[in-house]
């Protein structure tokens, strides 16, 4: 039975293998089984503000309250990981009514100065 099955009923499993786990997918408000996503991906932009350009994550999920909290995480390698990214604007709609969260990395990227960064959707309970 799927409900006693922990490649399809557990936390981390995936079933419909569309790389959501069933965590992330209730976090965000989708469907475990269905590979169509009706919330968009977390997606990576470029923001120029004035002579500097930023890093920024958007992400979106359903309304309602879930047991779960979002924090955008940084790192300069990949490796060490801060809760120093900050939000950009307040959350807003989309056309669907799903709520759009945007952070940006904390320090301006630049290839010239050899200044990267990362950034990642840490989901947890």
């Amino acid at each position: 039975e799927e409900i006693s099955n922990p490649n399809v009923s557990g936390p981390s499993a995936d079933p419909d293998k569309d790389g959501l786990t069933n965590f992330a997918e209730y976090a965000i408000g989708t469907d475990p089984k269905n590979r169509t996503n009706t919330i968009p991906m977390p997606k990576l932009l470029f923001s120029q503000q004035g002579e500097e350009k930023y890093l920024l994550l958007e992400f979106a999920r359903a309304q309602g309250e879930r047991n779960a909290s979002f924090q955008v995480q940084n790192s300069h390698n990949l490796k060490d990981w801060e809760n120093k990214a900050v939000q950009v604007g307040s959350e807003t709609l989309d056309q669907n009514g799903n709520i759009i969260t945007r952070y940006r990395f904390p320090a301006p990227i630049s290839n010239e100065k050899s200044r990267t960064g990362f950034l990642r959707l840490f989901i947890t309970e």
